[in-house]
């Protein structure tokens, strides 16, 4: 099978295990995903890839920026766990003074414009950053979401993660992209 019918079923399986299963009455139509709620299912399950330099206690907090996916997230995600960490959503906006202490930032295409000052504000941190902004990866972050014909892909930087002492594990990696210099390399 070959490396792209594998992210695609992976993606689907992902999404597919995130999002429930509506109840449908015979004859209706089923109901469709929106595009936040695929995003978020591809984020929450690459945290679960991920491991922290710390082992640390409490709630797992995962920022977000714009508001339709700060609603998603609290619908879909608040509650579940990563890490045995319960999950908790915190909305983030370029220009505060005072950031939460995230574990995960994703950045919403909707927000590209404050990215770079988000992943400035997190940078040095163990924060896992992930967006579906084009190029993400490439312009500092960590994990960005790309879509090309209509299909789901995962580009992940190492040398980013790996600067903050994230560690992201190999069967991710063998799934994704390789973006960065560290990727030249191989």
């Amino acid at each position: 099978m070959d490396c792209r019918r594998i992210i695609v079923l992976l993606i689907g399986l992902l999404a597919g295990s995130l999002l429930p299963v509506p109840l449908m009455a015979a004859g209706a139509a089923p109901t469709s995903v929106s595009e936040d709620d695929v995003k978020l299912a591809l984020v929450y399950k690459i945290a679960r890839f991920v491991s922290w330099p710390d082992s640390v206690d409490g709630p797992f907090l995962l920022c977000v920026t714009a508001d339709s996916t700060f609603d998603a997230a609290n619908n879909k995600l608040a509650g579940r766990l990563i890490r045995d960490r319960r999950i908790t959503i915190a909305k983030v906006t370029a220009g505060e003074t005072d950031y939460p202490s995230c574990d995960a930032l994703y950045i919403s295409e909707d927000t590209r414009s404050a990215s770079n000052e988000l992943l400035e504000q997190f940078d040095g941190k163990p924060v896992l950053t992930l967006s579906d902004a084009e190029d993400f990866a490439t312009a500092g972050g960590m994990v960005g979401l790309t879509i090309r014909n209509k299909r789901v892909g995962i580009q992940i930087n190492v040398e980013n993660y790996e600067r903050v002492g994230l560690t992201v594990n190999s069967q991710l990696l063998q799934l994704a992209e390789l973006v960065g210099e560290r990727s030249a390399r191989r």
